[in-house]
């Protein structure tokens, strides 16, 4: 409807000696009569109409056709000759008559061959269109989801909320909208547990033991933070503490108490 409109417009405001060009017969009109009568409307208004697709229909064209008729010789052939230049005009518009014909028939087949084509489709049991209550979620967004669900102490991260916020530049409305999204994403049942628990066990990370389904940790969690904590600062800050820190510490975000504890563990590191 909105492009209908747009060539509404166009037509109503272009003036003689303007020029509309088109990639094909179908662009101007899907409607054969109606595309036929607009082209007629059009060249009388003195608007120079170009086909890319169908340059023989140029109103260009057409105008020479009109122009180049036998010329009269004043005796009885003139009505053999005026019925000739009839005739060369006729078959002038019918050209372009055909051409709108040809692409309302395309445009037809086409409309018949996706219904036709999504009718078996669903026949077929193939979904069509978007399920129900499904959505379009950018690549952005999923790696947003992607670092919560890593570094978020919610999950399998170490990092408190208003740290993962700060660090990735996450806005609060965002963060705990992602959050509640990872944990419908997850719905975690048993199995999907006992799962996890496997590879960790292979990994060499859980150790399981009888009686019953009884598992041990064979990595403290000190060792596991400080892996954590390596990996975030080559993977964010190219493997620089200082900058670590700095982004840390930056816009006041510990507490009085939280920065005295930070210092003491500096002395003592000294």
């Amino acid at each position: 409807m909105e492009g209908r409109e747009k060539w509404l417009k166009l037509i109503k405001n272009v003036r003689q000696g303007d020029r509309i060009v088109f990639d094909s017969v179908s662009r101007m009109s899907r409607d054969a009569e109606e595309g036929f009568t607009a082209y007629e409307e059009l060249y009388h208004r003195g608007i120079d109409l170009v086909f890319l697709k169908e340059p023989h229909i140029n109103t260009s064209v057409y105008k020479k056709a009109m122009e180049s008729g036998i010329e009269m010789t004043g005796t009885t052939v003139d009505y053999i000759l005026e019925g000739v230049n009839k005739y060369m005009l006729a078959l002038a518009k019918e050209q372009i008559k055909i051409c709108f014909e040809q692409a309302e028939k395309e445009v037809k087949d086409l409309r018949r061959r996706t219904i036709e084509g999504i009718e078996t489709a669903r026949l077929n049991g193939k979904q069509i269109g978007r399920a129900a209550g499904t959505k379009i979620e950018y690549e952005s967004t999923k790696q947003k989801k992607r670092e919560i669900y890593k570094y978020s102490s919610s999950f399998n991260g170490m990092l408190k909320d208003k740290e993962v916020i700060k660090l990735f530049g996450i806005s609060r409305n965002s963060y705990y909208k992602y959050k509640r999204e990872i944990k419908e994403e997850i719905g975690w049942n048993r199995n999907t547990t006992y799962t996890v628990i496997k590879k960790c066990i292979e990994k060499g990370a859980v150790e399981r033991f009888e009686p019953k389904f009884r598992c041990r940790a064979l990595i403290s969690k000190k060792d596991a933070q400080e892996y954590e904590t390596e990996e975030l600062i080559d993977r964010m800050f190219e493997g620089s503490k200082k900058n670590f820190f700095a982004a840390m510490l930056s816009e006041n975000s510990l507490t009085a108490g939280e920065l005295e504890q930070l210092k003491d563990m500096v002395n003592q590191m000294k």
